[in-house]
């Protein structure tokens, strides 16, 4: 479960460029599923999910603070990217 909790001086354009921590990654079983999921829950759209091949499905959600999420369907992990 991911909770989204907004820190009032928080900023919330960090740019995905940059020095230090910018993102972190979770795997996920269908990645349509828990991006439409974390939108709804309050988080923004970082960039809409694409396929990279036949290796992975990801998506880029971004919390209220403005921090990146990272979520990653693995072929390798979930047998399917559908």
């Amino acid at each position: 479960m991911i909770l989204f909790e907004q820190a009032p001086d928080a900023p919330s354009d960090a740019l995905f460029e940059g020095l230090g921590y910018r993102y972190f990654t979770i795997q996920v079983r269908r990645v349509n599923e828990e991006h439409a999921r974390a939108v709804a829950d309050g988080g923004r759209e970082g960039r809409a999910p694409l396929t990279l091949g036949d290796i992975a499905r990801i998506s880029f959600v971004r919390d209220p603070d403005g921090n990146w999420i990272e979520l990653s369907q693995r072929a390798s992990l979930t047998g399917s990217l559908d």
